[in-house]
């Protein structure tokens, strides 16, 4: 990973594509991580003059949830559609008030179908067994992204299917396989794969380039370098992804959590039981770059760090000093200092936590300046301290 300083293609906006679940159940702790870390990048990013544009990017041309829908007996845009309303739920439960527009893939196989069609004129994609896929060796530099060389991705096998070019390209299209929806194309009745989808709902919002791609870092291969393999395609840059920003899974006995897995605990669920605040406060507490291994036992700690945060605002409300005290002024300007530094938050955690303590315990000495600055920290974690 090699830091830089952030400069937007069109500063002050700074546009931002953030990969999202699968509709097709209720979103868990892993998902709420990935939506608390870009909610507070974008926090920052205001805080400092900038102006987020976040798109949520929500797939719904899945096999499990068409699986889903036959099961249920219902049609497949009723299972989208009450998924989608149960994430924005979630989202509302944990204040992640920074998305400015979602996208459902389904409302771009239009442009998903002209971009595969422009792929083969120019000779990135072919067709073969009735799919058609990608040709990772006509763009330069395929496998940089996740730092893989061509022997790397030789033994990482994806798409398995006789006759492909090269055991790595990825499908675009795939006629060959029978799904309960399917779409009209000049190749074949079928369905945009997954890369596809992504890269069409980029292109249709942001044309050609956009600042920072977000998801997990288990998306970083193959899903993010098929990505930018087709947006290098599809748009002529070199670089139409300004930044890559990845957060860190998070794991239950030593896997993923995952809906597959059955490991999850929802959103829903937490909050209920612990609080957003104390939620938020335990993802913020790690790098989000870190893996994370879930412990309640942890996560209900934070409860205690929320009442402590509440006593430093109590302590604060009625002072009328304008002051800021020495120790208080360097816990502050570390917190913006670790925010400044690739968005490190467990440091400025635990700068606000240090900060707050020494206002309890009458080690720094409350004053209205304070209380303001506090207050600004708190916004910029999302923390509502209802």
């Amino acid at each position: 990973m090699q830091k830089e300083i952030l400069e937007p293609f069109d500063s002050p906006r700074v546009s931002m594509f953030i990969c999202g679940p699968t509709v097709y159940d209720y979103s868990h702790v892993g998902h709420a991580r990935v939506f608390i870390v870009y909610d507070v990048i974008a926090r920052y990013l205001k805080a400092n003059g900038y102006a987020p544009f976040i798109l949520l990017n929500l797939t719904d041309i899945n096999a499990k949830i068409f699986e889903r829908a036959k099961r249920e007996q219902s049609d497949y845009k009723n299972i989208v559609l009450k998924y989608t309303n149960e994430l924005q739920k979630d989202l509302s439960l944990l204040n992640v008030q920074s998305i400015s527009s979602f996208a459902i893939v389904s409302d771009y196989v239009k442009q998903a179908k002209e971009n595969i069609n422009a792929m083969l004129r120019e000779g990135y994609a072919y067709t073969v067994n009735g799919n058609v896929y990608f040709d990772t060796l006509k763009t330069k530099g395929y496998g940089a992204l996740s730092h893989q060389t061509v022997d790397d991705m030789r033994m990482r096998r994806i798409d398995l299917a006789p006759n492909k070019r090269n055991p790595f390209d990825f499908l675009v299209w795939n006629s060959r396989d029978k799904f309960e929806v399917q779409w009209e194309s000049d190749f074949g009745s079928g369905i945009p794969w997954w890369h596809i989808q992504d890269s069409s709902v980029a292109i249709a919002n942001f044309h050609s380039r956009y600042d920072i791609h977000g998801g997990a870092r288990e998306l970083l291969y193959p899903h993010h370098e098929a990505h930018l393999a087709q947006m290098k395609a599809l748009t002529k840059h070199d670089k139409p992804v300004k930044y890559w920003v990845h957060t860190g899974i998070i794991k239950v006995d030593g896997q993923k959590m995952s809906k597959s897995l059955g490991n999850v605990v929802r959103i829903r669920d937490a909050v209920l039981k612990y609080g957003s605040d104390a939620l938020r406060l335990y993802i913020l507490s790690k790098h989000y770059r870190e893996d994370v291994v879930f412990d309640e036992n942890d996560l209900a700690g934070y409860k205690d760090t929320v009442t402590l945060l509440q006593n430093a605002l109590e302590h604060l409300k009625d002072s009328k000093h304008d002051s800021l005290d020495k120790d208080a002024k360097l816990l502050i300007d570390d917190f913006y200092k670790a925010m400044d530094d690739d968005f490190d938050t467990k440091q400025a955690s635990n700068d606000l936590f240090a900060l707050s303590k020494g206002v309890v315990e009458g080690r720094i000495k409350p004053s209205k300046t304070l209380n303001d600055d506090i207050d600004k920290m708190l916004g910029i974690f999302g923390l509502t301290l209802a």
